[in-house]
Formats: structure tokens, sequence, C-alpha cells
């Protein structure tokens, strides 16, 4: 895996047409003072693994997945990777990451290195983060449609935002309190014929 992809995430996070291949489960806790503590699982299919492996197709698949990978993408972007494990299983395997940001800028620039997909702005003591997690552009193949579509049905892409107080303004996203939260079957987020952005405000 080319290092110039182990940063973008989200789908993780990232992030994330890439994220039909892959299941993400990601909770962002920010703090008062705007550090934040991400949590992170991702769940990749070892015949998706072997499909971002084969040159053109890298592009599908471009997560860390491992350790020294994810190092370099937290530490280029200013963060602190506190655990890191990775669990093989016979079908797929597990990542489970926690790492620690010291702003949300540092925490956007882990998502999307280019600044593309993900932004974060402050004016006037007023916060917004934007996260692209697809273009609308879903694959013009049919046969990998319909192969993502079976085969990763039930892969799914969550992500949490547990802030400080209530948020002003969620799209997209479904409110508890402080908590703001996005899930998606990934299949359907990479087939979406829409863009599909979220947009958070505190």
């Amino acid at each position: 895996m080319n290092i110039k992809h182990t940063g973008l995430l989200l789908a993780t996070l990232v992030i994330l047409s890439i994220t039909s291949c892959v299941g993400i489960d990601a909770e962002a806790r920010v703090d008062a003072d705007g550090s934040v503590e991400l949590t992170l699982r991702y769940e990749v299919s070892i015949a998706v693994d072997q499909i971002g492996k084969l040159g053109a197709n890298e592009k599908y698949l471009p997560l860390a997945v491992g350790q020294d990978d994810m190092l370099l993408a937290v530490s280029r972007a200013g963060g602190e990777l506190l655990s890191w494990n990775r669990n093989d299983e016979t079908d797929r395997f597990i990542i489970d990451a926690r790492i620690r940001f010291p702003d949300i800028q540092t925490f956007a620039a882990f998502l999307d290195p280019a600044g593309q997909a993900v932004n974060f702005s402050e004016a006037e003591g007023q916060k917004s983060l934007t996260m692209q997690l697809s273009a609308g552009r879903p694959p013009a193949e049919e046969e990998l449609a319909r192969f993502i579509g079976t085969v990763f049905a039930d892969y799914r892409t969550s992500i949490r935002f547990v802030l400080p107080g209530p948020p002003t303004t969620a799209t997209n996203l479904q409110l508890e309190g402080s908590t703001a939260s996005f899930s998606m079957l990934s299949s359907e987020l990479y087939s979406s014929s829409t863009p599909v952005l979220l947009v958070l405000e505190w």
C-alpha cells in the first residue's frame, strides 16, 4: 500500500467511497479544550484486501492495515497513537485503534490530508466540521457494483461525535443530547448516486 493513502480513513473514516469494502465504527470525543480522542474499528474482508493490492484497484482500500502505517499517518497529522490491535479471522481481519489529537484541525488533517473531503472551520466561537463520505459517483462497472452489494451486504459505516454540548446544526446525523451519529450500509454509501455530506456545528 502506498504511504500517500494511509492517512485517509473514514472513511475514516473517510472517507469514503472506499468504505464499500470495509465496515467502519468510529467514535470521536471532542473535549471542551478542543482535543479529540478517536476510537476506531474497521473490518476488512480478506477478498477485498487482495483486490486492494492489484495495481489500479488499490484506490479501493486506502486504509492503514499495518501498525507502522497507522503510526506514520497519525504522527504526520500531529496526533498520538494510543493503542493498536489487529485480529485476523478466517474471512476478514479487524483493526482497533485509539488515537488522540490536540485539536480538531489535526483530527481533520488525519482523516483527509488533502483537505478535500473533510474540512474544519471556526469563526466567532462557532465551530463547523464537514465530511463528504460519498461523492455520489457509483461504480460504472455493473459487475463490481453487484459484487460489492452481495459480498459485503453486512458491512456498515458508523460514525459518532460526542461533543462538549449539544450541536447547533447537524446534517445527515441523528442527535441524542450532545451525541451526533451516522450509520449506513457501506455498500449503499459507495453506490449512492448523490453525495453524502455530514455537517456538524457547535
